[in-house]
């Protein structure tokens, strides 16, 4: 397991552990995209049930308590394991809940071998952390996931700190086809992110 720098994310390296908020800058269980190619898509879909729902990353809280407003701070989502038997084609995703102080300003969806793992919660201006912004991204093309497997690419969604953070952000959904069927599934993912002055005041 790599140990995180200062203001650093540590790569994933799917080890469970308790979930911790950290003055290093990000933790998911002891250390988790999502990634929206635009905003949820509109029409019927069914509710999914492909995707695995108890990762690392999906049980833990990413977290730091050393951000300031007008930072911006990488989100991941939890890596889409498809567990059928069927091809899935992942056509978005998006948060579902930001608390005030926080602001969506874009989604990636990016190669885990091109990041050098998986960053849970990485400041953008961190020159430790992978340059997103210099990387293919891939949030405006379907991510297919094939059967038993994990997906090579994972999902973040760039948060942008307004103002003193209310709450956590808390729920990422997928969009998927599988065949002629469409489906959404909502996974269990958190952060909690705390400006330092908020810390100060305490």
């Amino acid at each position: 397991m790599h140990t995180p720098s200062e203001g650093a994310a540590a790569p994933f390296t799917g080890t469970r552990a308790r979930p911790t908020l950290t003055a290093v800058g990000v933790f998911a269980t002891s250390l988790l995209l999502v990634g929206c190619a635009g905003q949820p898509s509109t029409g019927t879909r069914a509710r999914g049930t492909a995707l695995f729902t108890e990762s690392t990353m999906s049980s833990g809280t990413a977290g730091t308590d050393k951000a300031a407003v007008g930072q911006e701070w990488w989100f991941a989502l939890p890596v889409p394991h498809n567990t059928s038997d069927e091809t899935i084609r992942i056509t978005g995703a998006h948060l579902v809940s930001v608390p005030r102080g926080l602001d969506v300003s874009g989604y990636g969806a990016f190669e885990i071998d091109k990041t050098g793992g998986v960053y849970f919660l990485s400041n953008a201006a961190d020159s430790s952390n992978p340059r997103f912004t210099q990387l293919e991204n891939h949030i405006g093309q379907p991510v297919e996931v094939r059967p038993r497997q994990s997906s090579g690419i994972y999902y973040l969604a760039r948060l942008r700190i307004t103002g003193p953070v209310d709450g956590n952000v808390r729920g990422c959904t997928y969009e998927y086809e599988q065949g002629s069927r469409l489906y959404t599934q909502t996974l269990d993912c958190e952060a909690e992110i705390r400006t330092a002055a908020q810390q100060r005041r305490r």
